[in-house]
């Protein structure tokens, strides 16, 4: 339902050929979006119309070059099809935000801040905390809490990447496996690397968190949409992304191992990364304010937090 997947089913028609979209609708807002988005993306307003229920709407959206043109009207004749009277939806208010690839939330109402959702995280992070209370507390190094952050943000990059992949695959488990496949062979690569060259690595760990820096703002500013949208072939346009996508884990990677090699105390090391990696989770929430790819930007913040932290042991 975003405006992207609804261009590409639009340069689809033949002459003469119609797009005809159906919802259902428990909220108003629903059918707000839905219209507004359709709008966006087709140019003229669609033929619209619903079936009213007790506890919703039956939407039905029609799209062609008759509709576009004025020529196709609802049959003032039409049998009924469904339960439910009939209505024609009108030009409602438009919304503060239409369904595109990078913020495909039909079902989060922009109401500000989620009371309950943010109840819900500061009962985990409590929990989180109580177990390991003790690794945080009786443990101030920086190199922990650059452990931490590291796992805060590694978590962002792998949401952002299965999103991106399942603009290219689908949201299906194939995408899952792609990305877990893809991530695990980055991480065995980087392991690999850091086993031989650890020392030559942490000597140059400032240098790292560059190229990091650099591959996170590389992946922020790629032209994904526009990409897997263009004529190229398929097989040169899914290699790109997958390379850009996933460099910045790479560099993670490295980073991740290097430090762990070096570290005074891998166990709590462990510890602060995987209390980082609740954090990530629950940031996850902001995709719902930032987009999916302006996630990327708050991974790239929490790597900065980590790197100050790194600099702050000394």
């Amino acid at each position: 339902y975003t405006k992207e997947s609804i261009e590409h089913a639009l340069s689809l028609l033949k002459p003469g050929g119609m797009c005809f979209i159906s919802f259902y609708a428990k909220e108003k807002w629903f059918t707000d979006r839905l219209y507004w988005t359709i709008t966006k993306a087709a140019g003229y307003k669609p033929l619209s119309f619903a079936y009213d229920l007790p506890d919703g709407q039956n939407v039905f959206f029609v799209l062609s070059d008759d509709v576009k043109n004025g020529i196709q009207k609802l049959p003032a004749d039409m049998p009924k099809m469904m339960p439910g009277p009939l209505s024609l939806i009108e030009a409602p208010p438009e919304p503060e935000r239409i369904l595109t690839d990078d913020w495909p939330f039909l079902y989060w109402q922009e109401k500000g801040i989620d009371i309950g959702y943010l109840a819900v995280t500061l009962e985990i992070v409590l929990l989180s905390l109580l177990v390991g209370h003790k690794v945080v507390l009786g443990n101030s190094k920086g190199k922990y809490w650059q452990m931490f952050f590291l796992g805060s943000a590694f978590l962002l990059l792998e949401l952002q990447s299965i999103a991106r992949f399942s603009l290219m695959f689908g949201t299906t488990w194939v995408t899952s496996s792609i990305v877990i496949a893809s991530v695990l062979a980055m991480l065995l690569v980087a392991n690999l690397i850091v086993a031989y060259h650890s020392k030559w690595l942490w000597s140059r760990i400032s240098l790292l968190y560059v190229l990091l820096m650099v591959t996170l703002v590389g992946s922020y500013l790629f032209p994904f949409g526009q990409l897997i949208h263009s004529h190229l072939p398929e097989t040169l346009t899914f290699s790109l992304s997958t390379i850009v996508t996933l460099a910045p884990m790479f560099m993670a990677g490295l980073i991740f191992g290097s430090s762990l090699d070096n570290s005074d105390n891998s166990s709590v090391s462990i510890g602060f990364n995987l209390l980082g990696g609740v954090l990530g989770a629950l940031l996850e929430y902001f995709t719902s304010y930032t987009g999916i790819n302006g996630i990327i930007l708050v991974s790239l913040g929490l790597y900065v937090v980590s790197y100050l932290c790194l600099k702050a042991n000394g």
